[in-house]
C-alpha cells in the first residue's frame, strides 16, 4: 500500500511472500515503484519511519521525523479538522487518479 501526496510517494505497507525472498521481489517491486513515481512527475520517495535495512539499499541517508500534539477544545473544532484532513486527502488522492495513464 502506498499513498501520494504533494509530489511525494509514501511506502506505507510493504509485503512480500518469504517463499520467493530468494528471487528478491520486494527489491524489483520498490525498484518499478520509484521508476513510475519519478515517471509521473512525483519528486520525492518516501520509505516512511524506521531503520529496516532494505531502505538503505536505496538511499544514504534519513530524515528525522517529529510528531506534533493539539489539544482540542471542542468537539466542532475536532470534527472542522478532521473534514480539512480528509478534504487534503481526496484531493491527494484525485490528483494522483488523474495522472494514471
Amino acid at each position: 500500500l502506498g499513498l501520494v501526496d504533494r509530489h511525494c510517494f509514501y511506502y506505507y505497507i510493504p509485503t512480500y511472500d518469504k517463499a520467493f525472498e530468494a528471487y528478491s521481489p520486494g527489491k524489483v517491486h520498490i525498484s518499478m515503484l520509484i521508476e513510475e513515481c519519478f515517471a509521473r512527475g512525483l519528486e520525492k520517495f518516501d520509505f516512511l519511519r524506521g531503520c529496516e535495512k532494505y531502505k538503505f539499499d536505496w538511499t544514504d541517508r534519513s530524515v528525522p521525523y517529529f510528531a506534533v500534539s493539539h489539544t482540542r477544545k471542542s468537539p466542532a473544532v475536532a470534527l472542522r479538522m478532521a473534514c480539512n484532513t480528509m478534504t487534503h486527502a481526496a484531493k491527494g488522492f484525485i490528483r494522483g487518479l488523474g495522472r494514471r495513464h
